[in-house]
């Protein structure tokens, strides 16, 4: 089954204005109500589902038997619970041996049919083994035993045939795994039917677009960003693929899967992945650094993390409200636009800690030590960093996490230029979400920046961490922020 994508007679030529209008018109003529399905989601689903009944039907045969024919089934047993206790164990062993919940092929009929009846046969030959080798046989009723296992072998098949035949209806009409862009600089695009195809029905590809040079390339990014795109595939000769690839530098502050098709010639050597897409050699040039599983992680850890932190810290948020009110007139919370996730603008909040009518909202002057605009209360609080509390509702709001680069404000300069004019690679820390704390902070680099070798320190460390990343380093940055919080001097 494909996805419904709306046909065109030809590749779209952007021109001039209409850069910033044909992607615009592409989406808006899409139909109404297409979502965005995440395999991640599905796979926990499916997880939960397959325990739930695998526990169920465990139990379920001897109440049943009892209730209809008391004499032939016994109640539960002294050993029935320990019994599905240990199948659940081996079940999801076996589901992870045969890879049953792989996320890349979770809504392939047969694979997922296959794997999940591999992985039942595997759990109760595993239970008959122990029953012999353990001379328990003759305590479980062999009745419920098979009752059990055959109830399973067709019940868990049918809920996932279920399920992954409703998601491929939803993905029929419209729905899509992965929003995609095919565009063709100085040839024709990839089709979108190719795509499609290849994605086997994942994948929704808006209309193709077609550029006449590489400087057209520049109006791209940011309409990648707000409609959500995230793979892209760019079709261009070979001889024009090296200088392609070298002006790529708006590219650099997304998220999203980039590849560069060339029509012909031999592999670089240079990219991150050589992938066949639709007879196509697919070179990959950029890629999501935190994705799929990953992602789905860290927002957990993020959202957890927040919600426990705001739950504990309540009285003190209230305690802070009420002295920043008794000190000085004006709103407890200062709110701030800054440049987030794929460059996109966000209000950050924090405490206020200066009197209201000294406020920057621009950051057109940083704040340095012994500044006269900060009150009494704002001291402490910028100095023991509690100013930065209110963002957990930041993180809870999806706009930042736990763990990231910190977010600059708008006008933030480096010896008089713009940050991002400073250096080059300033944008690629905005392919994650900002964070409340951060590799290059727990080294140190925090607090006014006045110098372009102070700005190029903290984008490596920020570079690092975005290379580095795991659930376990950020574990560490958050354990050595709340060590770092009571001596601090770069803290004011």
């Amino acid at each position: 089954m494909t996805v419904h994508v709306p046909r065109v007679a030809s590749p779209t030529t952007w021109t001039g204005v209409a850069h910033q209008s044909e992607l615009d018109k592409s989406i808006a003529g899409s139909p109404l109500g297409l979502k965005k399905i995440s395999l991640q989601s599905w796979v926990v689903r499916f997880v939960t589902a397959d325990i739930i009944l695998l526990t169920g039907l465990g139990l379920a045969p001897t109440w049943l038997g009892h209730q209809l024919q008391p004499d032939l089934f016994a109640r539960p047993f002294d050993g029935q619970y320990e019994a599905v206790a240990i199948a659940l164990c081996m079940f999801l062993f076996s589901a992870r041996i045969v890879r049953l919940y792989r996320t890349s092929r979770i809504l392939e009929p047969r694979n997922s049919l296959q794997r999940t009846l591999i992985a039942l046969l595997l759990t109760f030959a595993f239970l008959m083994a122990l029953g012999a080798a353990s001379k328990t046989t003759h305590v479980y009723s062999r009745l419920w035993f098979f009752s059990w296992l055959s109830a399973s072998v067709v019940l868990l098949p049918a809920f996932r045939m279920m399920a992954i035949g409703w998601v491929r209806r939803a993905l029929g009409k419209g729905h899509f795994v992965h929003r995609a862009l095919s565009v063709g600089i100085g040839c024709e695009p990839l089709a979108a039917e190719a795509i499609n195809a290849s994605s086997k029905g994942l994948a929704r590809a808006e209309t193709p677009l077609r550029f006449k040079s590489i400087e057209e390339l520049r109006a791209l990014p940011e309409q990648i960003s707000r409609h959500g795109i995230d793979k892209v595939y760019l079709t261009a000769p070979w001889s024009l693929s090296p200088e392609i690839g070298a002006s790529l530098s708006d590219f650099r502050n997304i998220s999203a899967d980039v590849y560069l098709i060339p029509q012909a010639g031999p592999i670089s050597s240079g990219v991150i992945g050589v992938q066949r897409l639709a007879g196509n050699v697919t070179l990959q040039i950029m890629d999501r650094p935190i994705d799929g599983w990953n992602y789905w992680l860290k927002r957990t850890q993020d959202v957890t993390v927040a919600s426990v932190a705001l739950f504990l810290l309540a009285p003190l948020l209230l305690l802070i409200a009420a002295a920043i009110k008794l000190e000085s007139r004006g709103p407890v919370l200062f709110r701030q636009k800054r440049l987030g996730f794929n460059g996109q603008i966000f209000e950050l909040w924090k405490f206020r800690s200066m009197y209201t009518e000294l406020t920057d909202p621009d950051a057109a002057t940083q704040t340095s030590k012994n500044d006269r605009r900060v009150t009494r209360v704002g001291r402490f609080l910028r100095r023991t960093s509690l100013d930065e509390l209110p963002q957990l509702f930041n993180v809870l709001q999806g706009g930042m996490s736990i763990v990231g680069p910190r977010p600059h404000a708008l006008q933030t300069t480096a010896e008089g230029k713009m940050l991002a004019e400073a250096i080059d690679n300033y944008a690629s820390r905005h392919r994650v979400k900002p964070g409340i704390t951060g590799w290059a902070q727990v080294h140190g680099l925090r607090g006014e920046l006045t110098s372009i070798e102070q700005l190029e320190l903290r984008v490596h460390y920020d570079r690092e961490y975005i290379k580095r990343w795991s659930m376990l380093l950020d574990t560490k940055i958050i354990f050595m922020t709340l060590c770092r919080i009571a001596n601090d001097p770069n803290a004011y």
